[in-house]
């Protein structure tokens, strides 16, 4: 989709190219595809990750997959570091693994549980973000222990060893970072907005103790029907 003119390109990626140099376990059935993920440094470059645990690297100029990862583990998720040089999966079982572009043959680094060592839900969307000079963000969807939180919709942020749940009436449908532009190769996010069923969410990530700011009318989005949007 050109998101200039909102018209859908040409461009068709085959599977049968995009996994005709993985393992032969992974050829005939890897799965959906679950994320894509665009390079923050080149537009024709993107990781896609298939449902049984299959990532690969894809360079859509030269129709070639550069790098095949195996996390084998069902994935859920992708993320970028804004380097480029490495990116993030995330999985059924609250784990997460960091992968280095250059090496496939196993993550850089991996979280293994979240949340303790009971059963945990499926990170359903994570968020990689880097900041000058400290600590990355991690936010991620899900990923919470089953037992006591299965029925809970929840968006949890991580920096450095600081971390907190947020806790939704509805099902999260989506979120994202607004970041500071004028900080060239960092992401140094302001703010993370949340979208759910019931409720539109902006939380303050550059206070101290991550507020929600305050909502500019009284009543939830699904309260009464939207009749008018102007920016």
């Amino acid at each position: 989709l050109d998101i200039k003119n909102f018209q859908m390109t040409d461009t068709i990626i085959y599977q049968d190219l995009v996994t005709q140099n993985v393992p032969e376990d992974y050829k005939i059935n890897p799965g959906g595809v679950e994320a894509i993920d665009m390079h923050p440094k080149d537009a024709d470059k993107m990781v896609i990750g298939y449902s049984r645990g299959l990532i690969v690297l894809w360079d859509n100029e030269t129709l070639n997959a550069e790098q095949t990862y195996i996390a084998s583990k069902d994935l859920h998720s992708l993320s970028w570091h804004s380097s480029g040089t490495k990116f993030m999966s995330a999985h059924n079982d609250c784990s997460y693994f960091v992968w280095d572009t250059e090496d496939s043959a196993k993550p850089l680094e991996s979280v293994e549980q979240c949340y303790g060592p009971y059963p945990c839900k499926a990170i359903t969307k994570v968020l990689w973000k880097n900041v000058k000079g400290r600590d990355n963000f991690v936010i991620f969807s899900g990923g919470m222990p089953r037992a006591n939180y299965g029925d809970k919709h929840t968006v949890s942020v991580k920096h450095g060893d600081t971390s907190r749940v947020f806790d939704f009436t509805s099902k999260v449908i989506d979120f994202f970072t607004i970041d500071d532009a004028e900080n060239s190769g960092y992401d140094d996010p302001q703010a993370l907005v949340v979208l759910a069923e019931e409720e539109l969410v902006a939380i303050d990530l550059k206070t101290q103790g991550w507020p929600a700011y305050s909502l500019p009318c009284l009543s939830s989005l699904h309260a009464s029907a939207i009749t008018c949007s102007n920016h």
